[in-house]
């Protein structure tokens, strides 16, 4: 339904929800060139950053080789988002 109300962005955030399972405080909060190094996505959960404080909190990193769908919506938000 997102597609066909123009909302190509939002399609994209639900792709990247389901291929990582971060969640909408995370999604939001990415940034190219602070989270993506060379093929890795990496990224500091919000919520255990809340709750732990920054040395503590949970990190989490997704090879961008392994996971081809996920780049290709990294991409797909890239082109689009410039």
């Amino acid at each position: 339904m997102a597609g066909e109300l123009g909302l190509e962005g939002l399609q994209i955030a639900m792709g990247i929800a389901v291929t990582t399972f971060m969640r909408k405080s995370d999604i939001l909060t990415l940034r190219g060139d602070t989270h993506i190094q060379g093929n890795l996505l990496q990224q500091i959960i919000q919520k255990s950053a809340a709750q732990k404080g920054m040395q503590k909190a949970a990190r989490r990193q997704w090879n961008l080789q392994s996971h081809p769908l996920l780049k290709q919506l990294i991409q797909r938000g890239r082109l689009r988002y410039r």
